[in-house]
């Protein structure tokens, strides 16, 4: 590494070239660190919009119909079961 920046350095003679070099150096990080922050909001935007469409489509249930009418059922029966578990230990 020492021996490349040395070339470098002999090749740029002046503190003129020096600076316009240092310049441009600088100016391709800021715009390397731009475009890092604006992929990086893309993609985060991508994957949540992914995980987001995933959850949605596992818990959708049925609400209407038969379908829903077993939905419902099987929810008050859990319901009502905890609660008469949660009184019959507690008269034990």
């Amino acid at each position: 590494m020492m021996i490349i920046s040395g070339l470098v350095l002999k090749s740029i003679m002046t503190p003129l070239d020096i600076w316009a070099f240092n310049g441009v150096l600088m100016s391709m990080i800021a715009i390397y660190l731009f475009l890092i922050g604006i992929c990086s909001v893309y993609l985060y935007d991508t994957i949540r919009a992914k995980k987001t469409s995933e959850i949605i489509g596992n818990i959708q249930l049925k609400s209407t119909g038969t379908a829903g009418a077993l939905n419902y059922d099987n929810a008050i029966f859990s319901i009502w079961n905890s609660a008469s578990s949660l009184a019959t230990r507690r008269n034990v």
